[in-house]
């Protein structure tokens, strides 16, 4: 009876124990942007996912006017090998999930990952954030259609500096050589570019964020023999709302 006791105070224990430590590992996870986020120290000092979360294929999965939509990106390591470990991080973590696009150009590009775009309180301050620290410059890729790339502050164009943020990424809905060699280009659209296209054909504001909510549901790592990226393009056509946001706008506020 005695040790029937104390074999079940044993496991009782190691279960609570083992709790306290998955609750300790996930708020360290989530520090990484809840208002806390990682320095660019402790992001390096991060050893790279698992294989089984390190695939190279990214599905992200949109909420656009209440519809469903998907986006498949395929990242290229060999062009910017830390930028991909970063994202990779990023997507692992679930960073992504629940951000909108802040910055819709038509014709020219979509932009995301501020973390202010949690929420819709203050839409002035969406753009002018990150996670909070900069990655060193990986800029050999070019700015071809359905490309990914980071951003950078435009006090960092100015100042000549090529560091990019750590969260905030644009794909390019057109080739724009301009943008060649000042940008960390880190991979390609390979299915749903037209869904990106249509959020840039949205009524915008004064700072060219959609008029209404364009949120990632989920963005995440999949093998690239994943069935679900057998199941082709997206159903249904979004209709854009109009001609706005002309390319040059683009620098003319932060990222």
């Amino acid at each position: 009876m005695k040790l029937t006791l104390l074999a079940a105070l044993c496991a009782t224990a190691l279960a609570m124990c083992s709790c306290k430590t998955i609750d300790r590992a996930g708020d360290a996870v989530l520090n990484t942007f809840r208002g806390n986020p990682k320095t660019a120290e402790e992001i390096a000092d991060t050893s790279l996912p698992a294989a089984s979360v390190n695939h190279n294929t990214a599905v992200m999965t949109l909420n656009v006017l209440g519809a469903k939509r998907r986006v498949v990106i395929q990242l290229d390591p060999q062009l910017a090998p830390k930028t991909v470990a970063n994202f990779k991080k990023l997507v692992n973590a679930g960073y992504y999930n629940g951000l909108a696009f802040h910055r819709a150009l038509h014709g020219f590009l979509v932009q995301t990952g501020d973390p202010a775009t949690r929420s819709d309180g203050d839409r002035s301050a969406w753009g002018l954030t990150d996670i909070g620290y900069k990655l060193g410059p990986e800029v050999s890729g070019k700015h071809v259609k359905g490309a990914l790339s980071m951003s950078r502050t435009n006090t960092a164009i100015d100042s000549g500096d090529r560091q990019c943020s750590g969260s905030q990424f644009f794909v390019m809905l057109r080739s724009d050589t301009k943008l060649d060699g000042n940008y960390n280009v880190f991979g390609k659209v390979t299915q749903g570019l037209e869904v990106l296209e249509a959020i840039a054909g949205m009524t915008v504001d004064t700072n060219d964020c959609p008029a209404k909510r364009m949120e990632i549901t989920s963005l995440r790592l999949v093998p690239v023999d994943s069935p679900e990226l057998l199941t082709g393009g997206t159903q249904g056509r979004i209709k854009p709302e109009g001609e706005k946001g002309k390319g040059g706008r683009f620098f003319g506020r932060l990222w």
